[in-house]
């Protein structure tokens, strides 16, 4: 089970039938044992734009976003 909530879930962007991984997108990044693959089954990319409640959420919940992503969407 996701500790993502039901509504940040909802809004991630999808690639390639798989929703992108907030905490790819986040300053800490996910660590995989392989860089090609997700912990946790999801995909690594960074979307062209982020939903508002996903923004929010990495920033509050995950210690902010990656250095690549830009900051005011």
């Amino acid at each position: 089970r996701s500790r993502v909530p039901q509504d940040v879930l909802a809004a991630l962007p999808m690639q390639n039938g798989k929703s992108v991984c907030p905490k790819f997108l986040s300053r800490s990044g996910c660590s995989p044992r392989s860089p090609e693959r997700c912990s946790y089954g999801r995909a690594h990319f960074v979307p062209e734009k982020l939903e508002p409640v996903v923004r929010q959420y990495i920033i509050e919940s995950m210690g902010g976003l990656r250095r690549d992503m830009p900051q005011d969407q």
